[in-house]
């Protein structure tokens, strides 16, 4: 006679158990695990990230050391010119433009705003959007044509009175985003002029410039990039058509620096910050 013996109940519940148990420690292991990994690599570029800023504003400081240099040979000039020096084992590239070289947008006339319309968003109503922008800035309530005063914007947004940004252009009746986004490398609140200053002043804005010939703004800056690079004397022959509009002597005190500060691992970390030089004052410590 045979007799056969079964496991008991309880015994499989918890080998069942057990085993729920271990699968349960395993997924929660991996889990933290994959946490500290996550963990690790947000901090690892954090510290980075860190750095580079840390290294980008180390580059400021140098550059707008070499702008205010005793040597005139060595001190740097904001002409546009790409630098490259090293610092904390990175090579840095560093350009430098004066504010005077963009377009002021409380300050310049329609014609220049126009045109600078024209040779940036070709698609749009230039006329129409430089009409907006002088509306905008101005302290009447009349309407230019195809523009809106700011009787004609909602209570909440402002207008008659000076941008205070160039990221304002965005309350604008007519511009996007986009617009703006396109418009920013070659305009700016800061000059304080109505004249540029054509000497490191980029293609578009020299282009914008009333009078001009088609293709004279392009040879224009061929010329000036050859005489930067030889040393020799910058011609103006060129602009002459819109002379009234170009700053004879600039004061250079504001300026435009774009840097790029490359990571260990390849990502670079770009910024653009505009700087002041402060003129000494007799007495002022």
């Amino acid at each position: 006679m045979s007799v056969n013996h079964h496991p008991a109940p309880a015994a499989g519940f918890a080998l069942m158990l057990v085993l729920s148990i271990l699968i349960l420690l395993g997924l929660l292991g991996g889990s933290f695990s994959l946490a500290v990994r996550q963990e690790i690599q947000q901090t690892a570029w954090l510290t980075q990230q860190t750095r580079q800023i840390a290294v980008a504003q180390a580059g400021i400081a140098y550059a707008f050391w070499h702008l205010a240099h005793p040597d005139a040979a060595q001190r740097w000039q904001p002409d546009g010119q790409l630098h490259h020096f090293s610092w904390d084992g990175r090579e840095i590239t560093l350009r430098i433009r004066s504010e005077q070289s963009k377009i002021d947008l409380n300050r310049a006339p329609r014609d220049l705003l126009h045109g600078l319309l024209q040779q940036v968003l070709p698609t749009q109503p230039a006329g129409q959007l430089a009409d907006a922008i002088l509306d905008w800035r101005d302290a009447d309530q009349l309407t230019r044509q195809g523009a809106s005063e700011a009787s004609q914007y909602a209570p909440a947004i402002p207008g008659n009175r000076p941008f205070f940004s160039v990221a304002e252009l965005t309350r604008v009746a007519g511009f996007t985003a986009e617009h703006v986004a396109t418009l920013t490398p070659f305009v700016t609140v800061h000059a304080r002029r109505g004249r540029i200053d054509p000497r490191s002043a980029e293609l578009p804005v020299i282009a914008a410039l009333p009078g001009l010939l088609p293709g004279q703004a392009e040879q224009f800056v061929q010329q000036r990039e050859f005489a930067l690079a030889s040393g020799r004397r910058l011609d103006f022959s060129l602009l002459a058509p819109a002379q009234h509009l170009i700053e004879p002597s600039p004061r250079h005190t504001l300026f435009a620096m774009q840097i790029q500060v490359p990571s260990l691992a390849g990502h670079a970390y770009q910024t653009e910050v505009v700087v002041q030089r402060l003129r000494h004052r007799p007495g002022y410590q």
